[in-house]
């Protein structure tokens, strides 16, 4: 009776997360994401958590960030849409962080992927840029779009392989750097790739 008393105060001491699997990943806002806190969502087997983000001066809230979700073969493809706007002659830092989780049989078997591709960027005047680096740690990433008195500078995706055994947990932190120029600059949106069968 003792025995079974001590397992039953054992079970209700631990978190629910323990006994909770991770719901689906869906689309929606980046607030849902930072929502679902450490427990996450999974999506493609991958699960996706412990979001955070950091406006800076952009006045995009989190509630007006949209996650889209994609899958190309297999890949799972988070899109972060956040319309980020710098005006003439400022400069926007914007931070979009979070952990993806791989199953092991995927980080024991096979390279890893990782994809960063950069959306439509809107330079309305002769100079500006926009430009996101995604620093992980298992490697950085960077892409840009810039227009320097009208000589465009384009940089739209970069990929690193990163061999198995990688890490089971990946910190994926992205900063997005944004400068007006003399009219304006605006980036629409950048996706995060994760292929764990690439074919290159």
């Amino acid at each position: 009776m003792k025995a079974k008393s001590l397992v039953l105060a054992t079970l209700l001491l631990l978190p629910v997360g323990v006994f909770a699997a991770a719901p689906p990943c869906v689309p929606a806002t980046l607030q849902d994401y930072v929502a679902l806190g450490t427990a996450g969502c999974v999506f493609n087997g991958v699960t996706f958590a412990n979001f955070s983000y950091t406006p800076g001066a952009s006045g995009v809230p989190a509630t007006a960030v949209k996650v889209q979700l994609f899958t190309n073969l297999g890949t799972p493809e988070l899109k972060f849409l956040g319309m980020w706007k710098a005006k003439p002659g400022a400069a926007l830092a914007v931070g979009v962080n979070y952990t993806a989780d791989f199953p092991g049989e995927l980080v024991n078997a096979h390279k890893t992927q990782l994809g960063l591709l950069l959306g439509p960027v809107g330079i309305n005047g002769q100079n500006g840029s926009a430009s996101v680096d995604e620093i992980t740690n298992v490697g950085n990433l960077s892409v840009f779009f810039r227009r320097d008195h009208g000589v465009i500078r384009p940089r739209r995706m970069a990929f690193l392989n990163v061999p198995p055994p990688s890490p089971l947990r990946e910190k994926i932190s992205n900063k997005l750097s944004i400068a007006g120029g003399d009219l304006g600059t605006t980036l629409t949106y950048f996706f995060n790739t994760f292929n764990t069968h690439p074919t290159f």
